[in-house]
């Protein structure tokens, strides 16, 4: 194991962590992700674009996502020492401890935000306090974790089910009197929610040379028939789900157009490599479906951006 001294001053080993476990990329799409949905919960009500504050939101919608990934370093250590040991905190360069000082300082950030926002007691806040406590719970694998782990569909739905009231605290962020009530709200949820899914599946898509023993991934416990078929649920999902909030805004003509076809496009470019893989599993098939649904999913955001803006 490498010593932490061997690569410079903490920041320095940070920024090493970071760019393999959560890169600037990172930060870019969940900001994205916040300013899709504030751009539409605006429109409804004829509001601004954007506002200068939603840079400190959006970073803080990030923070969550830096609490999600280091609750992993944790869960994921003694796996990561077996089979990924040059990743840096199996390899020593971070350390755990270290790792909870970052968490300290990002968890700060929101409740910080969320204070400023409605006193620590407004619906921001609450929303946001059932997404931590449900991410107590994961980092706990809800305290039935050798079960959990052994049932794969079920571990993942535990998980991206943070993804709802992660959703309500962006829409509460920006409108803290949306209601409950409005369909609408429970749409972004779950576009938000199958953001997650689709990532999560397509990043657990593996060509059967590519499988690694212990190490579990959909294609290899659902088979590839099966997880294309669970791909394509969630696709058709997603896509469903946008077309229902583009449509809220009231435009037509070449505009919607516009805002469907993006997404459409997106989306049967992603069916062909999922069928074309069905065909062809060479290596490194598994990783041109990770991006091509990684391109839907951003055109999914995009598009919604637009809506909010022609």
């Amino acid at each position: 194991m490498t010593d932490t001294n061997d690569h410079g001053h903490l920041l320095k080993r940070y920024h090493i962590w970071s760019k393999t476990r959560y890169p600037a990329k990172g930060w870019v799409f969940s900001s994205l992700v916040f300013i899709a949905i504030a751009v539409f919960i605006r429109q409804l009500s004829g509001d601004v674009f954007v506002e200068p504050t939603d840079i400190v939101k959006a970073f803080a919608v990030g923070c969550f996502f830096l609490l999600l990934r280091i609750y992993d370093e944790h869960k994921d250590y003694e796996i990561d020492l077996e089979f990924h040991p040059e990743r840096p905190v199996a390899s020593g360069i971070v350390k755990l401890i270290e790792l909870r000082y970052l968490f300290g300082a990002a968890l700060i950030i929101q409740l910080a935000l969320n204070i400023t926002l409605d006193g620590g007691t407004g619906n921001t806040t609450v929303a946001w306090g059932f997404a931590f406590f449900w991410s107590i719970l994961m980092a706990k694998e809800f305290f039935i974790g050798e079960w959990l782990q052994k049932r794969l569909l079920i571990y993942a739905l535990s998980h991206m089910l943070i993804m709802i009231p992660l959703a309500y605290w962006m829409i509460f962020m920006t409108n803290p009197d949306f209601s409950l009530s409005d369909f609408r709200g429970l749409v972004i949820g779950a576009i938000v929610f199958l953001t997650g899914a689709v990532g999560e599946v397509a990043r657990k898509i593996k060509s059967p040379q590519d499988e690694i023993d212990g190490v579990d991934s959909y294609s290899s416990v659902l088979g590839i028939p099966g997880v294309l078929s669970l791909l394509v649920i969630l696709d058709l999902c997603f896509y469903s789900s946008l077309s229902y909030l583009v449509t809220q805004i009231g435009i037509d003509g070449w505009r919607l157009g516009l805002c469907l076809a993006l997404p459409c496009i997106a989306l049967i470019v992603a069916l062909y490599q999922g069928a074309k893989f069905a065909k062809h599993k060479s290596d490194g098939q598994g990783k041109k479906i990770e991006d091509s649904q990684g391109i839907l999913i951003l055109m999914v955001f995009v598009s919604l951006i637009l809506s909010a803006n022609l």
